[in-house]
């Protein structure tokens, strides 16, 4: 990856690579505006807890429909 050294457009990929039951995976890459220079490239894992137990706890329904929608990379 090419570092950030002056101010510019850029374009930003986010999508969820992978979903388990109370975690999920997602990845990132920034890159200049004309998609040439990849500048970062990474992933997080989050995990879902309850708070009142504040134990990982199931993702609902309602949040694996939205991740449908974010769960491939962009073109």
């Amino acid at each position: 990856s090419v570092p950030v050294t002056r101010p510019s457009r850029l374009a930003v990929h986010f999508w969820v690579e992978a979903m388990g039951r109370s975690s999920a995976t997602y990845r990132f890459r920034v890159m200049s505006e004309d998609q040439s220079v990849v500048h970062a490239d990474g992933s997080r894992v989050v995990v879902r807890v309850d708070p009142a137990t504040r134990r990982p706890t199931p993702w609902t329904d309602e949040a694996r429909i939205d991740v449908q929608a974010i769960s491939a990379p962009a073109e």
